[in-house]
């Protein structure tokens, strides 16, 4: 008897050591051992940091800087509309078959497990100098940076500085009363935030693009060829407007949602867009009038393009409608773009909409503003602004939780 009792601590040890065992290899196996939009970067390299500029490698997880970074994710091209796209599965995993559609043309997808898996960025980070004390000079709005934040390390972009105030317009974030999406365009940054495409035009059956004319009628002054190109009618005054509710999977009176292609299978929901994008290729000289849609006012600009000559071209190089085009504008909320011929015939071909990523409050995030940042303070972001965790919910930043700022990534994509 008094064996057995030496020895029983003894066997309860050996019993919880075999069972943490056996859950740790059965939490490996599991399909979604990632918490997607939790983490945005984890240290797995260390053995390569660099001591001249300390320098160290780290391999990006989760979602919550895409676009610009991504981690583990499937990788796809589209049979229908030949888009390349990367992408995540939320719903811990488990996304229908009937749910995988591609996002621009609805495509459905087959045999998405055959699906190629991307193992996601790597990125290099240059460590702050001196126990992590911040150079307040070389940190910038618009650079992305490795924080440290319970325990783990994260990749943000620093939208607000020391000194500035954190505010809200709606649900669109701002710090001193702008917009951050248009402080973050006109920053430098060796990261950019990225355009997401909305629209390719040249692929799909069915346009979003439609004939109207200056009444707001629908009109034949521009037709599409089968090939995607756009052609307008010599003299005529009618523009080619963008309706996004002419998709068939759309309602007629949709704006552009705020909708993300790598998102798959997250559920939430959606708002309006305002900051937009156009490109193509005219393939003539000629004389073309561009007007983009904001929640502030619409905005109207006028290119001379010659044949063969690439354009893209932004609601940012724009301006204020003249007293005249004002009484009767082309663009509205779910009309949000409008292209006019000001002479001649213009031929448009690769007619591609994109918008710009824009940062705003979500449904359950908690209404703390206005935040007037200390001096020591910074206010960080994911780019993916449904999912990402970060100062909306951890609040500003101290400088010495800062490590060091993202100097380059590594994107190997077979």
């Amino acid at each position: 008897m008094n064996r057995y009792h030496r020895q029983a601590p003894l066997i309860s040890l050996l019993t919880l050591i075999m069972i943490g065992f056996l859950l740790s290899v059965f939490w490996g196996t599991l399909p979604n051992k990632k918490a997607l939009p939790r983490f945005s970067m984890i240290d797995r390299g260390h053995s390569q940091a660099d001591s001249r500029d300390q320098a160290v490698w780290y391999q990006v997880v989760g979602s919550s800087m895409a676009p610009t970074l991504f981690g583990e994710c499937a990788h796809y091209m589209c049979e229908g509309c030949a888009q390349h796209n990367l992408f995540f599965l939320y719903q811990d995993g488990v996304v229908s078959e009937r749910q995988l559609k591609c996002f621009h043309c609805k495509n459905p997808f087959h045999n998405t497990s055959t699906f190629p898996k991307y193992a996601g960025d790597r990125v290099q980070v240059k460590l702050y100098a001196g126990d992590h004390q911040v150079d307040r000079r070389g940190v910038k709005r618009g650079r992305l940076v490795a924080v440290k934040h319970s325990g783990q390390i994260h990749v943000k972009r620093v939208v607000g500085l020391p000194g500035e105030t954190v505010d809200t317009s709606g649900l669109h974030l701002t710090v001193n009363q702008n917009r951050i999406e248009d402080l973050l365009y006109r920053a430098k940054s060796n990261f950019v935030v990225p355009w997401v495409l909305v629209s390719h035009d040249s692929a799909p059956k069915v346009t979003p693009w439609e004939s109207v004319s200056s009444s707001g009628r629908s009109s034949q002054g521009w037709k599409r060829s089968c090939e995607g190109l756009w052609i307008s009618e010599a003299a005529s005054s009618d523009w080619l407007v963008y309706s996004p509710g002419l998709h068939p999977a759309k309602k007629q009176d949709d704006p552009i949602w705020d909708d993300l292609p790598f998102n798959i299978g997250n559920s939430r929901k959606l708002f309006p867009v305002d900051r937009l994008r156009i490109s193509g290729v005219s393939l003539n000289d000629a004389v073309v009038k561009f007007q983009f849609w904001t929640t502030e006012c619409p905005r109207q600009l006028q290119r001379n393009l010659a044949a063969g000559e690439s354009f893209s071209l932004s609601c940012y190089d724009a301006s204020e409608l003249s007293k005249e085009d004002k009484e009767r504008p082309m663009v509205a909320r779910n009309r949000p773009l409008a292209i006019s011929c000001a002479n001649g015939i213009a031929r448009l071909d690769e007619i591609k909409v994109e918008r710009l990523i824009e940062y705003r409050m979500r449904p359950h995030d908690k209404n703390q503003y206005p935040i007037t940042l200390g001096e020591s303070e910074y206010y960080l972001l994911g780019d993916n602004v449904p999912l990402s965790m970060d100062s909306r919910e951890w609040g500003p930043m101290p400088e010495a939780l800062l490590i060091g700022e993202i100097d380059q990534f590594s994107r190997t994509i077979k």
